[in-house]
């Protein structure tokens, strides 16, 4: 006969006699007398519930101008990104978006 735990305390406690237990989770069920699919849902559940939500930081807005490129014999060929900040950056314009983005991802 199949048993069944009521409440996620009792469930809790079960999943971790069996992680003592040292039996694969097919062998505890059939010892214990739990449904396997049950089983394995609350070991899923209760696993979920242990993992610590990590704070995400809110998304900010930045504020971003575009204008049109002025044509001059160094800048022909290349990409100039100025920040906000102050700096400017001129990268060949050979580079793809994969390498621009491995570049601005190293920056403070």
């Amino acid at each position: 006969m199949v048993q069944s735990c009521e409440s996620w305390t009792e469930r809790e406690a079960q999943v971790e006699r069996w992680r003592s237990s040292g039996l694969k989770a097919e062998a505890y069920c059939a010892q214990q007398g739990l449904a396997l699919p049950s089983f394995l849902y609350w070991v899923k559940r209760l696993r979920r519930q242990r993992v610590p939500v990590q704070p995400v930081a809110p998304l900010q807005l930045v504020p971003v101008s575009v204008q049109a490129p002025t044509p001059t014999p160094m800048a022909l060929g290349s990409l100039t990104l100025r920040s906000p900040a102050g700096w400017q950056l001129s990268l060949p314009a050979s580079w793809s978006a994969t390498d621009v983005l491995a570049l601005l991802r190293q920056l403070p």
